[in-house]
């Protein structure tokens, strides 16, 4: 479960640009690649959802 956090974490980071390469390094020894795709797909998917309320409350 803390693997699955820590791939999250990264995600997030990935989405804002901000990472540091010791911490790339990290993650890329540390994590599995089925965490971050899932971490991936969910991030996706709440980022596009905040998108479409942000755009359904401008245009209402």
């Amino acid at each position: 479960m803390f693997k699955f956090i820590k791939a999250f974490v990264a995600v997030f980071w990935g989405f804002l640009g901000v990472r540091k390469s010791e911490d790339h390094k990290k993650d890329l020894a540390n994590l599995e690649l089925k965490h971050l795709i899932v971490a991936g797909l969910f991030g996706v998917l709440f980022f596009v959802s905040i998108l479409l309320i942000l755009v359904n409350l401008i245009v209402a």
